[in-house]
């Protein structure tokens, strides 16, 4: 049987959700692109707004182009119908073979255009919501699923066992990351806070993430450890902002909150444990990375988080809004040095083993030439 040449030079447009790098999908999609093989895909990306994100495009040689998109909900119709015709001119300009959309807006936009065009549509599916009134809408408009977990391919559980679909978590490249270690960073938050112990929570602080719970355990925590300081790392929602001020009398001196680092590394470096409190996920970027440092990780059991962490090996996995759980836990790892470095080592091996860079991208290319070649 002949080999099959590879498939060079073909022109792939990525559409973002955001313009900005303050999303975890954000920094996957700059990692892929960073490690695709360019001798045979030639990204390209449009996004919704300017932001930093296209910068570090820019810098990648990746030409970023702006396409603002509307509420798929909107009702002025012959707006929508001139978005996707906007689509569709970009895709024929710039000679697009495939489509890689990674949100229902732009998979509907591109979607659609990308049928006129007669160009495949992958469709990266990043978040674990509980099922969208449009996810069917957007099916027949797509060639391949990709999920980031198990718990994102749930939300398409109604998909034909005949459907392109597969399950591709997210990848590190723990090299970089180790590298961006020695920038500095952790001496700017730490504000001279120098505790024997450091607990860092990292991602936009909203309802969501789950902040409060944290916070509700902080002052046992205190009484049983002792000297520990807490670092919420992230992008504010001033409502709940509000909300939390709350939970802060009496431990005000114990608590540090910061807005979005663009590099967090050093602080995270410098951290004896991650948590995540959320009460939904995808599946965590911050975890990954946490691990790559060496760090155990206490999370809820909320989306992918089970499918990252190895419970009791490389951290532990409690139950959301439950901060009674959440307390016995990072207590158990910050009241036992040996505990703390083996599940660090352990997570350090798991991210290497199973969510490296190259092999998530490699899977993603092999994707790419199946239907490429069918096109």
């Amino acid at each position: 049987m002949p080999v099959q040449e590879p498939i060079r030079g073909h022109n792939i447009l990525y559409f973002s959700s955001f313009g900005s790098m303050k999303g975890g999908g954000q920094k996957s999609l700059l990692l892929l692109l960073k490690h695709l093989d360019r001798s045979r895909f030639n990204p390209k990306c449009a996004t919704p707004a300017h932001g930093d994100f296209c910068d570090r495009l820019q810098k990648e040689g990746i030409p970023c182009f702006l396409i603002a998109m509307k509420s798929m909900k909107s009702l002025r119709l012959l707006r929508n119908i001139r978005t996707v015709f906007d689509v569709y001119r970009l895709i024929k300009r710039e000679n697009i073979h495939l489509v890689h959309t990674d949100g229902p807006r732009n998979t509907f936009y591109a979607g659609a255009a990308a049928k006129l065009a007669g160009i495949p549509v992958v469709f990266h599916v990043r978040v674990s919501d509980r099922p969208r009134f449009d996810d069917r809408i957007l099916a027949p408009l797509v060639h391949a699923f990709i999920f980031v977990s198990r718990s994102a391919r749930e939300r398409f559980h109604w998909l034909g066992k005949g459907t392109n679909q597969s399950i591709i978590y997210n990848g590190i490249d723990v090299e970089e990351l180790e590298g961006a270690l020695s920038s500095p960073g952790a001496s700017a938050v730490r504000n001279g806070a120098d505790r024997a112990l450091s607990v860092g929570c990292i991602g936009r602080v909203e309802e969501a993430k789950g902040q409060r719970y944290l916070l509700e355990a902080v002052p046992r925590i205190i009484r049983d450890i002792g000297d520990v300081h807490f670092y919420f790392i992230g992008e504010q929602d001033e409502t709940y902002m509000r909300e939390l001020d709350s939970r802060l009398k009496g431990i005000e001196d114990r608590v540090t909150f910061t807005r979005f680092m663009e590099n967090p590394y050093p602080m995270m470096g410098s951290l004896d444990l991650v948590v995540l409190p959320s009460l939904s996920e995808g599946f965590s970027r911050v975890i990954l990375e946490a691990m790559a440092l060496k760090k155990p990780v206490v999370a809820t059991e909320a989306g992918g988080n089970p499918e990252a962490i190895i419970n009791g090996v490389t951290g532990y996995l409690v139950p959301p809004a439950d901060p009674e759980a959440l307390g016995d836990r990072i207590i158990s790892i910050l009241s036992d040095p040996e505990k703390k470095e083996r599940m660090g080592k352990g997570g350090y091996e798991k991210v290497k083993s199973t969510f490296d860079i190259r092999k998530s991208v490699g899977e993603i290319e092999k994707i790419y030439q199946k239907l490429l070649r069918s096109a």
